[in-house]
């Protein structure tokens, strides 16, 4: 049942609230060069910007989420989108590179208590092929975000300066906690914690249920070979194929239209009662089938520009529809404990992401095509690995449960 009568501006709302951290962390790229020389520090500090809001935006919710169990989604959701906005109010003014340093810390850890939110709130009041239809809406919506982050952040630099950057951002968060706070009826009400009860026995009781478990594993290295992609992609298409930036722009945007259409055909699948295992077996295992390919090729040295655009549009394809199946999976158990399940999904999805692009430092001389080639594939196949022993275990329990009845 819908959450209030304006339902599609409620969905869109949500969905720009998930895109909220992706979109904070791309638009600031265009900026990078012009801040450090504003603020007399190197290139290399400006970069920590991005870094300590990724480390916010990955601790915030192991707190927030479960606190949100507590008492309730609405004053984590309105609270962190507050403290995101004035966080980038005072980002736009900062005087030093230190105090953006830290207020850019401050951003990410709001950004992330209000951003893993929306799919909890999703598992709030919906089951089934709605829920799935409604996390493939929000992953649709969250993919627009990198196309589009970079575009704006470009335009602003170019007619307005780094600063205008963050008063975008601060701007779009004013306005989403306007929205949240006059749109959001709350989908859990507060629940008192009872005696013994505590953050920690809210993670165990998540963490026992085997099939989160097993999805959470299924999302976190999916997403994780996604990200080998987004932080090699400059090396690759620059420095290796010799790209112009704004031929770059455009292939990155390319790529990341694979993410949006994946997750539109998910969608689709969804409403025609295609079943969620159905689809995360075929997305996985093609996953694996585009990056072994990516991986065969760049060893062989056979490797245009075209057929590596190809392969990775086919392995976002496959990401925009695991993410959002994945995600229905791991919470359709969880009900008193959807926002840690939440907050353990996002806080994973991040950690595999920065595991993904410490492996890339570590073998970058083997060049950068063959690092992310190496990468994507070992995140696909252990991907793939998660949900075969999920299957296999779940197989088994019905295979027991039938007998003894």
């Amino acid at each position: 049942m819908p959450v209030n009568k304006r339902f599609n501006l409620y969905m869109i709302m949500l969905g720009m609230i998930t895109a909220m951290p992706p979109l904070s962390i791309d638009i600031g790229l265009p900026a990078l060069p012009n801040m450090s020389v504003d603020l007399g520090t190197a290139t290399a500090v400006a970069t920590q910007t991005l870094a300590l809001f990724i480390l916010g935006n990955a601790l915030a919710p192991v707190l927030f989420g479960p606190l949100s169990d507590r008492i309730g989604r609405r004053p984590v959701l309105v609270a962190g989108l507050l403290v995101y906005t004035v966080a980038a109010v005072g980002c736009t003014f900062a005087p030093s590179m230190d105090m953006l340093l830290s207020l850019r810390f401050v951003q990410g850890c709001a950004a992330g208590a209000a951003g893993v939110l929306p799919m909890a709130i999703v598992r709030d009041r919906f089951t089934g092929t709605e829920a799935r239809k409604l996390q493939s809406t929000l992953a649709m919506l969250n993919s627009v975000a990198p196309m589009i982050a970079p575009l704006i952040g470009g335009a602003l630099m170019w007619f307005f300066g780094w600063r205008a950057v963050y008063g975008f951002l601060a701007a779009a968060g004013l306005g989403l906690t306007v929205l949240a706070y006059t749109q959001y009826l709350e989908t859990r009400q507060a629940h008192p914690e009872p005696p013994g009860h505590s953050v920690f026995t809210a993670y165990r009781i998540t963490l026992s249920d085997r099939q989160y478990l097993t999805s959470a594993l299924v999302v976190a290295f999916n997403f994780g070979g996604l990200f080998a992609y987004i932080t090699t992609s400059p090396l690759v298409f620059v420095e290796h194929f010799g790209t112009s930036a704004s031929a770059y722009a455009s292939i990155f945007a390319l790529t990341a239209l694979g993410t949006f259409s994946g997750a539109m055909l998910n969608k689709r699948l969804a409403v025609r009662r295609v079943a969620d295992t159905s689809i995360l077996r075929a997305a996985t295992l093609a996953s694996v089938v585009f990056s072994t390919t990516q991986l065969g090729c760049a060893l062989l040295g056979y490797s245009p520009i075209s057929l590596v655009i190809f392969l990775v549009l086919g392995a976002n394809v496959c990401t925009g529809m695991v993410l959002p199946n994945g995600t229905h999976k791991a919470l359709e158990n969880l009900s008193s404990t959807a926002g840690t399940g939440a907050a353990l999904l996002r806080s994973s999805q991040m950690l595999s992401a920065a595991a993904a692009t410490f492996v890339i430092t570590l073998i970058h001389e083997l060049g950068s095509l063959k690092s992310m080639a190496i990468v994507m594939c070992v995140c696909s196949v252990s991907s793939l690995v998660c949900f075969i022993y999920a299957n296999a275990v779940s197989n088994h329990r019905q295979s027991c449960t039938s007998i003894l009845d």
